[in-house]
Parts: C-alpha cells; sequence; structure tokens
C-alpha cells in the first residue's frame, strides 16, 4: 500500500513563528522643523537659547524632539541656529504648530523663523 504524504512539522513551526512576531505599525504622519536664528533682531546674541526652547516645547505639550545646533544664514549674513525637529504624534492641528513656531519667533526678538513640514510614515522600533 502507497504511504500517505504528511504535512512536515517543520512547517508547521514555520508558522507558527510567523504569527507570533510582533507586527510593526508603519503610520502616516507630518514631521516639523523650525528653523531658528540665534542673533536678535538687534544684533545681540540669544542667551540660554537651548532652555528657553525646551521651556516652550515642554509648555506646549511636545514632550519628544530633536535639537540640532547648526549655522544659518539670512540674507547674506551667517549666525548660529537651532533646529528643532518633532513628530506630531501630539495630534497638533498645522495651525496650532505654526502658533508654537511664531512664540518662538518672539521669544527668540527674530524676524521670522523657517517652519517645514513633511508628510512621513513612521514606525517605533521597540
Amino acid at each position: 500500500m502507497p504511504r500517505k504524504k504528511t504535512k512536515s512539522k517543520t512547517k508547521s513551526k514555520s508558522k507558527t513563528k510567523r504569527t507570533t512576531r510582533k507586527r510593526r505599525i508603519l503610520r502616516v504622519g507630518s514631521d516639523y522643523e523650525i528653523y531658528i536664528g540665534l542673533i536678535t533682531k538687534n544684533g545681540r546674541y540669544v542667551k540660554n537659547a537651548v532652555d528657553k526652547l525646551k521651556r516652550i516645547l515642554l509648555r506646549e505639550g511636545i514632550l519628544g524632539y530633536t535639537q540640532i545646533r547648526a549655522r544659518g544664514f539670512w540674507k547674506g549674513k551667517g549666525e548660529p541656529s537651532l533646529i528643532v525637529s518633532f513628530i506630531n504624534t501630539y495630534n497638533l492641528s498645522g495651525q496650532e504648530v505654526k502658533r508654537i513656531a511664531k512664540k518662538i519667533k518672539r521669544a527668540f526678538r527674530q524676524e521670522s523663523v523657517l517652519l517645514v513640514r513633511d508628510r512621513i510614515k513612521y514606525t517605533f522600533v521597540e
């Protein structure tokens, strides 16, 4: 009599491995960057800029962000600058982020700050 073919145990194990893995959820959102000059309209250096920025962001509920020291140029003149970047996991509207950028502009006594928004896909890797 011919033998019946049986499924191998290795195949069922690999299926089990696939189903027990954590699935990474790819989310769609916005990444914002705010470029801030550290020389005021009057030509003075902004003191305690890092602490000032931190206070504003924390007050607005932005708990996670990246801050980069940079050298920016405005109207042909170089100046020390800060770039703050955060992914909008806080459900802020575009108008709310713009309001935060305006607060930063006033606090740093700037003519303007640059606000950049990118649509992104992201996931948290644990």
